[in-house]
């Protein structure tokens, strides 16, 4: 007979070896997180943009922090949705403005504040306007009374896909002169090889006149657009709207553009006086000259517009008979003013020739 000790040893031998044998003929369990982790493994990162404990004050997170919109058709919309979550403790208050027109995110009557561990929900929409193909990347800017970030910025990004594309993407014309007529040519092409034909192409103004083959496939088409005589020294401007049997690019709307050169040209594009006491009177040099004939001019005077209580004196040097010396005098009244006008500048050849610009000062406070 075995001993009791050694009877119970013989035993618990057997058991293990039993369940030893059991495990081996089950399949193989997937290891769970914790134990792939060792145990004095650092803790897990807080998400991105989140901070890792609780904050003072108001505190914003945007998610995602890259808005992707994915492909649109230039001339199309696409949408999607940005959070703004507010992980401080205090009222977040906030302001959003866009980097360009073609991307909007309007903030309803309420929504410029988020209140502690709120999130608003705000719909951002991208209308592409360049008739191109084109990775698009906008920025929307959002102000927050953050104390250590007063702004955020979000990109947006899309791929623009376009039907039909334009080069150039816009008709300008420069430096027309009286009487003078001018011709360009752009081309449309079939952005997907898909062929198209030409319906129509009109202009919201009479000035402009277009050439084309109307009605006729293919993948590029031209079209000449010609300006007709200036009369007037004006800056005219067009819509062009091409009419198209693309099923992507049904119509097409493209800005047309003509620049009038001026009669005289300066050195300079406006008048700024500088820091000027009230009562007192600042004095700056600018060139102006005959354009085509590069010849000084006789006589310069300047009316201030809408503000009859300023006054501008030109003066020529004696020098240099192409610079001019304006003196601006500034009231008493003025003081502590930031002046900003729009100025016309006459001279001897007529209503043609005159200069429309702006000028300017800081006005002292009085003392």
């Amino acid at each position: 007979m075995p001993r009791p000790a050694l009877l119970r040893r013989v035993v618990a031998l057997a058991r293990a070896l039993a369940l030893s044998l059991v495990a081996l003929a089950l399949p193989l369990a997937a290891p769970t997180a914790a134990q792939l982790v060792p145990s004095d493994a650092a803790p897990a990162p807080p998400e991105v943009g989140r901070p890792a404990g609780p904050v003072e004050g108001p505190f914003l997170v945007v998610e995602p922090s890259v808005l992707e919109l994915g492909e649109v058709y230039w001339g199309k919309s696409v949408s999607a949705t940005l959070r703004l979550t507010n992980v401080g403790n205090a009222a977040l208050d906030i302001g959003i403005t866009s980097t360009c027109g073609c991307t909007t995110a309007p903030l309803a009557p309420g929504d410029g504040r988020i209140a502690p561990g709120a999130t608003l929900e705000l719909p951002v929409t991208m209308t592409p306007k360049g008739p191109r193909p084109s990775d698009l990347v906008k920025s929307l800017e959002i102000t927050t009374n953050e104390p250590s970030r007063p702004l955020v910025q979000v990109p947006v990004a899309c791929t623009v896909l376009v039907g039909v594309s334009a080069e150039p993407a816009f008709v300008l014309f420069r430096d027309l002169d009286l009487g003078d007529t001018e011709s360009m040519t752009m081309l449309l092409e079939s952005g997907d090889g898909t062929p198209f034909a030409i319906q129509d192409v009109r202009f919201t103004s009479d000035l402009y006149a277009a050439e084309y083959s109307a009605g006729v496939e293919g993948v590029i088409h031209e079209v000449t657009v010609t300006t007709g005589p200036i009369t007037a020294r004006v800056n005219p401007s067009s819509k062009i709207v091409v009419t198209t049997t693309h099923p992507r690019a049904p119509q097409l709307s493209l800005n047309c553009n003509s620049m009038v050169a001026p009669v005289v040209s300066t050195s300079a594009q406006s008048l700024f006086f500088g820091v000027v006491e009230p009562g007192a009177s600042s004095e700056r040099p600018m060139k102006l000259w005959q354009r085509k004939s590069e010849t000084p001019l006789e006589r310069v005077s300047v009316t201030v517009v809408k503000h009859p209580d300023l006054a501008i004196e030109a003066r020529r040097d004696e020098q240099d008979p192409l610079l001019w010396h304006f003196t601006l005098h500034v009231p008493a009244e003025r003081a502590g003013q930031i002046l900003s006008t729009a100025i016309r500048i006459e001279n001897e050849l007529g209503a043609d020739a005159a200069l429309v610009m702006m000028a300017g000062a800081r006005v002292e406070a009085a003392r």
